[in-house]
């Protein structure tokens, strides 16, 4: 739902990601692939039968071990407008 004035533009659109729900987890990489519309508490959830968990929003007791969130993202999948599909890393 927008919120006139607070995260988006106005007049703009609003795009929403909450059918975007995956989570993946790839055990040979140690990595977790985890969709935009996911809360954290379903991730953890799905990510608990592999005996693993990620470092969700906000600060935690594993922020201090692990860092934030966005310290530990390996990459991003983005969708462009030519529906051509571009992965976004820290190289």
């Amino acid at each position: 739902m927008p919120s006139p004035l607070a995260a988006n533009i106005n007049d703009g659109i609003l795009i929403d990601m909450a059918m975007l729900k995956g989570v993946y987890y790839d055990a040979a990489k140690n990595t977790a692939k985890v969709g935009a519309g996911q809360r954290w508490g379903d991730v953890y959830s799905q990510l608990d039968a592999h005996n693993v968990t990620v470092v969700g929003g906000g600060l935690s007791y594993l922020s201090d071990l692990y860092g934030l969130a966005c310290d530990n993202v390996v990459d991003f999948e983005v969708k462009l407008q030519t529906e051509e599909q571009s992965t976004l890393a820290d190289k």
